[in-house]
């Protein structure tokens, strides 16, 4: 006994310290482990915007309030796609917080609580508080309406207050990134004489006769381009194949189709309505419960009557039931629940009933995908699944970590996030249900952030290096041309075809029959009429451009409006800058794809 009592006292301690060992292991690991806040887990990290790290849950919240007040205004929650759009705002919003508010601290720019009551209801309201309180009678701003509002604010609908919090939040960082801009924008000055070449550009006009000769006219195996002649042209060109980091993949589809035996089910289903639906006395009612479409009640004259209808418009009965009749997506029934005397008004209560697919045949799909999955585990082996199977192969290259769609598949982002987050080239995805079908996908390509290498802009390059060398040749056979373009042109030969154009502007981009090409537009206006340009090389050809006559527009007394169109461009394009400029100096990293 005084053994057994021995044991249990020195089995209990061991026994505590054990599992007191495990405590402080499990405690340990999460404070130490990845995830750990006091670590900073990078797992909880979104991203990173101007040396500031934005965890999950920050970013989160900012999703979270904006599709709380969506399905508040809206009375619904946000479809994919609207979800999507929130969750880009809600980046935008914390680029703004972190980004661009360093900016404004930096310049001391602010807006005062006097000026912010000021762009709500004081001398300078804000463009958006007005478009809101806009008497609809008059079309102008009602500030009546407005401090009513205000006052009793909390006797509003809900949708109505959730809006004005949305636009009042909104109010002064808008006003604050407008000083910010407006201090670059204003900094634009144009001149008069910008002005007034404003002017001509866009009303001198040149009469020209030009030769064009397009490269395609010289035969590829007139020339040959040389891996050493691509490579100088790629290195002298490198700006030109800059890329965001984008991946490439392939997929193959299994549709889940609702069979005969579905359609036929849905048939029974709603045959088996219509006597209810006859002796029914509320039909709005009762089409709407057991409806699967919003349409279920509507006023019909004879030429919008559903085309099942038309036929029978005279024969039309109150309080009969009509149908089911086969649809695009399924079986309707119509009753036509009142006939308006002595016209060719119908209300019409309408039963929807859409054809689904039944669970057994999505089985059946989920099995061939499941099968096809089973034999494909890397790009040779899903080629080879895909030929044996008969199946169509669709590539989907170029996507970025952000993509919402697939071409082919339409919202995907699952998809995509598999692409980002958790593939290799060469990996293949277990089968993912997409749009009512299965898709499985292969990884093929992955391209990092920077410049494209020469073997994917290959074949570019060889065109572009191609087209000098075509050039080359085309001014070569020319020579010295002299007497007529229509001279020169017989001479060449094939080829070569003389053109005009009588209203040839300098502000166009585009010469007729040639295509785009500014810098021949550029030459045709530096030219005195008369006089006849040398051969050179164009955008998609050679060409020679006879100036035969410019009518300058006569000169204006006030070239104010095109100095405004000046600014205006400027001032737009200085906005769009400035916002490109914060954005690619704020050492942004974007990991939004590992979560959404």
């Amino acid at each position: 006994m005084a053994l057994i009592n021995t044991l249990r006292n020195k089995m209990g301690k061991f026994v505590v310290v054990v599992i007191a060992i495990a405590i402080l292991s499990f405690v340990a690991a999460d404070i130490l482990g990845p995830n750990s806040s006091l670590l900073g887990g990078s797992e909880n990290e979104v991203g990173e915007i101007a040396g500031t790290t934005i965890q999950f849950q920050e970013f989160q919240e900012a999703i979270d309030e904006r599709e709380r007040d969506f399905a508040i205004y809206t009375g619904r929650q946000p479809s994919q796609q609207q979800a999507a759009t929130i969750r880009e705002q809600a980046w935008e919003l914390l680029i703004n917080r972190y980004a661009f508010q360093q900016q404004y601290d930096e310049l001391g720019i602010t807006v005062p609580a006097d000026e912010e009551w000021d762009l709500v209801q004081g001398r300078n309201i804000d463009p958006t508080v007005q478009s809101i309180f806009t008497n609809p009678q008059t079309g102008q701003f009602d500030r009546d309406q407005l401090i009513n509002f205000l006052q009793n604010m909390e006797t509003y609908p809900q949708q109505y207050q959730v809006l004005w919090n949305t636009v009042r939040s909104s109010l002064v960082p808008g006003r604050t990134r407008l000083k910010y801009e407006n201090l670059l924008v204003n900094a634009n000055y144009v001149t008069k004489a910008e002005a007034e070449r404003s002017y001509h550009a866009q009303n001198d006009v040149a009469e020209v006769k030009y030769l064009y000769i397009p490269y395609p006219s010289v035969s590829e195996s007139e020339v040959s381009v040389s891996d050493a002649e691509m490579k100088s042209y790629y290195n002298a060109h490198k700006e030109d194949y800059k890329t965001e980091a984008v991946r490439s993949m392939k997929f193959v589809s299994f549709p889940i189709i609702p069979s005969p035996e579905d359609s036929l089910y849905v048939r029974e289903e709603i045959q088996g309505l219509v006597q209810a639906f006859t002796e029914v006395e509320d039909d709005s009612v009762f089409a709407e419960r057991q409806s699967d479409s919003r349409d279920f009640y509507l006023t019909y004259n004879a030429q919008t009557l559903p085309i099942y209808l038309k036929p029978m418009a005279d024969s039309l009965q109150q309080g009969n039931v009509y149908g089911p009749y086969l649809t695009p997506s399924g079986y309707s029934l119509y009753k036509v629940s009142k006939l308006y005397p002595d016209t060719t008004l119908y209300d019409i209560a309408r039963v929807v009933r859409n054809v689904i697919a039944s669970d057994e045949t999505r089985n059946i799909a989920a099995r061939e995908a499941d099968l096809f999955a089973s034999n494909a585990t890397d790009i040779a082996s899903f080629d080879k699944a895909a030929q044996e199977k008969d199946l169509i192969v669709l590539p989907a290259t170029g996507l970025r970590q952000n993509d919402q769609r697939v071409a082919g598949l339409g919202d995907a982002r699952e998809l995509v996030r598999w692409l980002f987050k958790d593939a290799s080239v060469g990996d293949v995805s277990e089968d993912l249900e997409i749009n009512e079908q299965y898709v499985i996908a292969v990884m093929t390509e992955e391209i990092p952030k920077g410049t494209l290498p020469l073997d994917k802009v290959k074949e570019e390059v060889s065109r572009q290096v191609a087209n000098e060398k075509k050039a080359g040749i085309i001014m070569e056979k020319l020579g010295s041309p002299t007497g007529t373009l229509e001279e020169i042109a017989a001479t060449y030969g094939e080829g070569a075809n003389v053109y005009e154009s009588s209203d040839l502007r300098l502000d166009a981009n585009i010469l007729p029959n040639v295509g785009f090409d500014p810098m021949a537009i550029g030459i045709a206006f530096s030219q005195a009429g008369g006089e006849r340009s040398k051969p050179f090389a164009g955008e998609s050809g050679v060409l020679i451009i006879e100036t035969q006559n410019i009518t300058e527009a006569p000169e204006i007394a006030d070239y104010s409006a095109f100095a405004q169109q000046l600014r205006n461009t400027k001032a737009q394009r200085t906005a769009e800058n400035i916002a490109e400029a914060i954005k690619d100096n704020s050492g942004i990293v974007d990991n939004r794809y590992k979560f959404y």
